[in-house]
Order: structure tokens, then sequence, then C-alpha cells
């Protein structure tokens, strides 16, 4: 049994380092995901069309599960522990606790093979070809000069840019829009 988890846990490390994963979320004026990851407010957030990427990148986005439960192993059969381990990969990878259920999120998680030669063993991720966003969201606590570097991207390829306010009466965000474009 014990050789049994020594060969999962190695599998399971190949399996991990050959993974990438993309995150998406439904939300865009959320004030706990602008604290966390637009660096409190500051920074940015970039809106695609979701069903656009899954046609350009060739893979479905699936839905992040909330659940009370972690993901278990059931069997360390050898015969077909290969198949366990990339099932639980799949499984842990689109799996939270409900803690994070604000957060909406869907993910796309390609492996090395998916990516081929855009494959970067060093930072085990690749960068792909990405559409074009259709809009693009300052935080409301974003500078000036940032403001002002955004903006001419958004002029130059024609994307929609908006910015956050803090709302003046409720814990909330509000989104005002600063330059739109027919698309």
């Amino acid at each position: 049994m014990e050789r049994a988890t020594r060969q999962l846990q190695q599998t399971f490390e190949v399996v991990k380092t050959g993974t990438g994963i993309s995150c998406f979320s439904e939300s865009d004026d959320s004030l706990l995901m602008w604290a966390h990851y637009a660096n409190n407010h500051k920074g940015f957030c970039v809106e695609y069309e979701l069903l656009e990427i899954s046609k350009q990148l060739q893979f479905t986005p699936v839905p992040v599960i909330y659940s009370e439960e972690k993901i278990v192993v059931q069997s360390l059969f050898p015969e077909s522990l290969q198949e366990s381990v990339t099932e639980i990969v799949v499984n842990s990878l689109c799996t939270k606790s409900t803690d994070w259920s604000y957060e909406k999120e869907w993910r796309i998680i390609r492996d090395s093979n998916a990516c081929g030669d855009k494959w970067d063993k060093e930072k085990c991720g690749a960068l792909l070809p990405m559409i074009k966003p259709t809009s693009i969201i300052l935080g409301c606590e974003s500078t000036h000069s940032f403001q002002q570097v955004v903006e001419e991207y958004c002029r130059e390829n024609k994307v929609n840019l908006y910015k956050m306010e803090k709302d003046n009466h409720l814990y909330k965000l509000n989104k005002k829009q600063i330059l739109s474009f027919n698309t």
C-alpha cells in the first residue's frame, strides 16, 4: 500500500507540472475579488466572450464546483492508477470550498500535450493565442497614469473601457463607461 501511495504521489506531480489553468469569473463587481485579485482595486479586469475563447483554444471551459467535501482517492489499484490520477487532478482543479462560491468561477484546463510546442516546462504553462477582449474594467483605485496606458491600448484596439466606482450609499461597485466602440 505504501508503494502504491508513493507511485500515486509521483504520478500526481507529473500530471500537475504538465497542467495549466486559466481562471475566469462571471462576476465583475465583487468587492472581494477586486481586493484579492486586482491589487486592492488598483488593477483591472479583462472581459471576454467565453464561447469565443472556447472556439479559439478548442477546449471547453468548465464551471468550478463548490463543495464542502474534498476530493479523495477511492482506490490505489495499480491497473487503474493512471486513470485515477487524471480523474483526481481534473476533479481537484475544478472543485473549491463553498467559501469561494462568490467567485462564480470557470476554468480552462490545458495540459502540455494540448499546448504542443507552446508549452514552457520551466513556467509550467503556455502563452496561447487569445481573442480580443470585449472590455477592460479599471479598478476604482487605479492610478491616472495606469488609466492612460490602458485607455491608449483600448483606443488602438477598439476595446470598450470602464472604471469601477464605489457606490456612495451601498457596499457595492458601479461600472462607469469611459470608452465605447461598436463591436
